[in-house]
């Protein structure tokens, strides 16, 4: 009920039905956030031909410098073969503004990547020449694609809902909640059947290694693996081989630098991460470089670089961080995303943590 007593207005999400064939492998994403290159290198990797079922469970765009070819390329490869998508988040957001010449300025103005910024370098224009009209000529199709997808995808085995569906009765869902909604794992949604969602990086649900591979728990196949989201993620693309067991793998197109490890490393036996956004912390030592806090709701103790700790009005905050020393032994491939002057954060299988430049004694 709202505030005076009245039933909230509900906009009801879209659904489309659809009919997966069982003795088909499928394969779904989400998240691709105009990596256009990552897509395609997780295709490849797959083994991707048109006869696939092929599912996109939102957040095509925005974020990543490649938006408007991801768009092009789905649309053309749903005129070949079985793809699905599910509108995301991202979507609908310029959807809202495409039709409006001074929205799409503005937005242009907000974010360096960008759907609509790429529309005008398609067309040779900038803020000074731009000619909104050509532009709804040139990519209306697009658009007209965008608007007319679901925002629910249900088949006889599975669901698939860009952030999820919290209600069984499948034409009653909230359109809202399908788009945007935090942690959906943690609702234990009661549905008949799995549901594919995107949206919220599995890594955020990591309280001890931070996993950034797809995760399948309380009947929810979580797909985003933080890629042009977190500065460590990685697009996932997962391989249903069975949809009447949900018995899968998956590929992943990494975003850090190739690195051969030299040394052994052993595992820390003590560790924790801190993700958002269960991220509050209290400051109680700092040294030039580096910061000693203490997790609010763990009270777990940790040294963290100062550039992450961040302030808010609520209080301090650290950026996804953790402790842990993964087993290293040479040979093994890395994937570095960040250097300081005594160790890498590195990601291997997935799993994000330090690795020592210094040979252990």
């Amino acid at each position: 009920m709202a505030a005076n007593g009245n039933p909230q207005h509900i906009t009801y999400a879209k659904v489309s039905s659809i009919q997966l064939d069982p003795a088909k492998r499928v394969l779904a994403i989400s998240d691709i956030h105009g990596n256009y290159t990552g897509f395609n290198e997780v295709l490849q990797k797959a083994g991707y031909h048109d006869s696939d079922q092929l599912l996109i469970v939102g957040d095509m765009v925005e974020k990543g410098s490649g938006s408007l070819k991801v768009l092009e390329k789905i649309y053309r490869m749903s005129l070949r073969g079985p793809v699905y998508a599910t509108k995301g988040n991202c979507e609908v957001w310029i959807l809202e503004k495409f039709r409006d010449r001074e929205q799409v300025l503005d937005h242009i103005s907000h974010h360096e990547n960008s759907t609509f910024q790429e529309m005008m370098e398609r067309l040779g224009m900038t803020t000074e020449n731009f000619d909104h009209e050509k532009m709804v000529q040139e990519f209306g199709y697009l658009m007209e694609w965008l608007n007319n997808l679901p925002d629910i995808l249900e088949d006889p085995y599975l669901y698939a809902c860009h952030a999820g569906m919290n209600n069984p009765n499948v034409t009653e869902n909230d359109r809202s909640a399908c788009l945007r909604q935090d942690a959906y794992e943690y609702h234990k949604p009661q549905l008949d059947r799995p549901i594919l969602v995107g949206h919220w990086p599995t890594v955020n649900y990591c309280e001890k290694k931070m996993n950034c591979n797809p995760r399948y728990q309380n009947g929810v196949l979580s797909l985003d693996g933080g890629n042009n989201v977190k500065s460590d993620g990685q697009l996932n693309l997962v391989v249903i081989n069975d949809v009447t067991t949900m018995e899968f793998d998956w590929v992943v197109s990494e975003m850090g630098w190739l690195y051969v490890a030299d040394h052994t490393q052993k595992e820390s036996t003590e560790y924790r991460s801190i993700v958002y956004c269960d991220n509050a912390v209290e400051v109680l030592e700092e040294t030039k470089q580096k910061v000693y806090v203490r997790h609010i709701s763990s009270g777990y103790k940790m040294w963290v670089y100062k550039e992450d700790v961040y302030h808010t009005a609520s209080g301090t905050r650290v950026w996804d961080v953790t402790d842990y020393h993964p087993h290293i032994e040479p040979g093994d491939i890395l994937y570095v995303y960040r250097e300081t002057e005594d160790r890498y954060f590195v990601k291997r299988d997935g799993i994000l943590g330090w690795y020592n430049k210094q040979k252990e004694e």
